[in-house]
């Protein structure tokens, strides 16, 4: 007695976090014409027939961008809270296929994640220079004996809003999905990431909420007692 499949097999390609442009979206369409010909385009309610009819979006942006392919067993899906591939009833063609896009959208990764001990820096190094200022600044203005009790004020205060500004963020980036694409349709060069248009505001703010750091600290220890 010969055994056969009940369900046909599906394979599942999860793709993560990615950033893709429209020079990529026409690197998968001419990956998967090398195993399919009925290819079809969409972005939420429209169709059309090349990458290139993209251009004509003004926004910049899709929220997502569907192909399908051999009569629907080839199912790409690009969007905010989706990234990935499914091929029904794979052979070697179309797993071959999957790997190339595979490959493809690992170069546009966005690592997301990589962003919070930076985001969390920052904010706790301007909280915590404002707690130094306040620690060092208001008491001089008290008696002796108040000194103490108003720094302490401020450094608890600096550190309940450090907390709850690193809970904040740390729930916000657990809510965040598995899976996402930000689909441009227009290409790298005429759309490059912000992070890439921002690097040196970026650098440029953290230098300066180190200094503060810095300042707060020193003002809150040398001014007079």
């Amino acid at each position: 007695m010969a055994i056969r499949r009940v369900r046909s097999e599906v394979d599942r390609r999860q793709f993560g976090h990615v950033r893709v442009w429209r020079e990529d979206l026409a690197a998968i369409v001419s990956t998967v014409s090398e195993v399919a010909t009925d290819i079809k385009l969409a972005t939420g309610d429209f169709m059309f027939d090349s990458v290139e009819d993209l251009a004509e979006v003004k926004s910049g942006k899709v929220d997502v961008f569907v192909l399908t392919a051999a009569a629907g067993n080839i199912k790409l899906k690009l969007g905010l809270k989706v990234a990935n591939l499914a091929i029904t009833d794979p052979d070697l063609r179309t797993r071959g296929m999957a790997t190339e896009i595979e490959r493809i959208l690992r170069m546009r990764k966005r690592r997301i994640r990589h962003l919070l001990p930076y985001v969390v820096f920052v904010g706790l190094g301007i909280l915590s220079g404002c707690a130094a200022i306040l620690g060092g600044i208001h008491p001089t203005i008290f008696f002796d004996e108040e000194k103490s009790v108003s720094a302490l004020g401020s450094s608890v205060f600096g550190g309940l809003l450090g907390v709850g500004f690193s809970l904040m963020v740390g729930l916000g980036m657990s809510s965040m999905p598995k899976n996402s694409a930000i689909v441009h349709t227009q290409t790298h060069e005429q759309a490059p990431p912000w992070g890439k248009r921002n690097k040196d505001a970026l650098v440029t703010n953290a230098i300066v909420s180190l200094v503060f750091l810095v300042i707060g600290v020193l003002v809150g220890y040398l001014l007079p007692k």
